[in-house]
């Protein structure tokens, strides 16, 4: 699954390694969250089906455009607007 995440770029400095799989152990742990308030179990309000759940590939690209629109004056995400 951490390939999955396509978290990678080429360089010599030895901490970037290290870095890039910290990075996408974040995203799959992201991922997981989603899955288990999905499940409705934590709050039954907040159950999704399983068909209309995001695939990993639409929440990484969701966590993407959160990230690109976030605006740290205004103190709120785009998806609690």
């Amino acid at each position: 699954m951490i390939n999955n995440t396509n978290v990678r770029y080429i360089t010599w400095k030895y901490w970037h390694a290290p870095y890039q799989h910290a990075k996408a152990m974040g995203i799959i742990a992201a991922y997981d969250v989603y899955n288990e308030c999905c499940d409705g179990l934590l709050n039954p309000s907040w159950k999704v089906d399983q068909k209309n759940r995001m695939t990993f590939t639409i929440f990484r690209q969701m966590l993407g455009q959160q990230m690109l629109e976030y605006d740290p004056r205004k103190r709120c995400y785009v998806s609690r607007r």
